[in-house]
């Protein structure tokens, strides 16, 4: 699994974000909840195609750049491989 995961393993009830609303007005109960549930499922999704992808044997940044390469009708350079998935391009040391 990814180190950069939420995790959220519990989340809090309702009437907990409504009693930490009256101290918050501008805490909406109801948002909160509904967004810590999102992020959770998240989670959940993220863990299963990471477990996914191990079993069969690729990591997700290998199947990124399939998945972009394989979408080129010419072959992308390295430096349009990095910029298509967020990595920063590798300096060439002396030169």
């Amino acid at each position: 699994m990814s180190g950069d995961q939420a995790i959220l393993k519990e989340l809090p009830h309702y009437d907990v974000l409504l009693q930490e609303s009256r101290q918050y007005p501008e805490l909406d109960p109801s948002a909160c909840l509904t967004w810590m549930h999102l992020l959770k499922t998240g989670d959940e999704l993220l863990a299963l195609n990471d477990q996914f992808l191990s079993s069969q044997g690729v990591r997700p940044g290998r199947f990124n750049l399939l998945m972009i390469a394989g979408h080129c009708e010419d072959p992308p350079s390295p430096a349009e491989l990095a910029d298509c998935t967020g990595v920063t391009r590798a300096r060439r040391i002396g030169g």
